[in-house]
This record gives structure tokens, C-alpha cells and sequence, in this order.
């Protein structure tokens, strides 16, 4: 009995880790964590890999204001790097893209991040008309993980 205690304990501990925030937080904001997330910017990365990641589709829950039938849709990212000077290239990366043709200009442009030490927090879109939308989510992802309410 006690094995399977830890081991649902093991498992809920590892789910909440494989996200960036918590499913509570999401919804609070009026979203919706996806379930299944593939996020893929290899192209878009500018740096050192990160030595872990974890990305967390999200989706309003409500339709969109810009686009009357679409949902927001945004992927949260946590990577963490080796030091502090590779996350800041990352930062810079993703903030400041140099961009060589129109996919990257589409994929890596409509992204914001900042990082706490080696850890780079980001939110990435791929539609220009939920720009402004993902200003706000910006300021509350900056919100969650320096002030977080714990």
C-alpha cells in the first residue's frame, strides 16, 4: 500500500514538473492547458541547446476578440541552460531574432522572454493577430515565476 502511495505521489510530482505553470494558474487567466504539446524551433533557437525543456500548449477558453471564431492559442517554455551567460544568449535569441527568410520571420518574431539565472522563461505564438493578447499573458508569466503566490 505504501508503494503505491509514493508512487502516485512520484507521479503527481512529475506531472506538475512537465509544465511550466500550473493547470490552477492557467485557468485563472481564462485558459486551458492543451493536452498534448509538440513544440518544435530549432530553426529559431540562436544558442546552446538548453540541457532540459518544457514546453505547455495553452488555449483560451474563450474565442478571440481579433478573430471572431479562433482561440488564442500560445506555448509557454521553460528551458533551463548550462550557466547563465547561455540563457542570456537564449534571451537574446528569442527578443531580438535575426531572421533569414519568411518562416523564421513568421515562427521566431511573435515571441517574448526573459530568465531568472540559467532558466528562460518564454511564451510563443504563431499568429500576428494575437500579439497584444500575448503581451498581457507576458506580464503574468513575469508575475508567476518572480512573485510566485506560494
Amino acid at each position: 500500500m505504501i508503494k503505491i502511495i509514493l508512487l502516485v505521489l512520484l507521479f503527481i510530482s512529475a506531472s506538475a514538473s512537465s509544465q511550466v505553470l500550473s493547470k490552477q494558474l492557467v485557468d485563472s487567466w481564462g485558459y486551458e492547458t492543451a493536452h498534448k504539446t509538440n513544440y518544435l524551433d530549432s530553426y529559431c533557437i540562436g544558442s546552446k541547446e538548453p540541457v532540459d525543456s518544457v514546453y505547455q500548449s495553452i488555449r483560451s477558453k474563450n474565442t478571440s476578440v481579433e478573430i471572431g471564431d479562433a482561440y488564442y492559442r500560445y506555448t509557454l517554455g521553460r528551458e533551463v541552460f548550462a550557466t547563465d551567460a547561455d540563457a542570456e544568449r537564449r534571451v537574446m535569441a528569442i527578443n531580438n531574432p535575426k531572421n533569414r527568410n519568411s518562416k523564421q520571420s513568421k515562427m521566431c518574431d511573435i515571441r517574448k522572454a526573459f530568465r531568472d539565472g540559467s532558466v528562460v522563461y518564454f511564451i510563443h505564438t504563431d499568429v500576428g493577430a494575437f500579439r497584444s493578447e500575448m503581451h498581457r499573458l507576458y506580464s503574468m508569466l513575469i508575475e508567476a515565476k518572480q512573485h510566485p503566490a506560494d
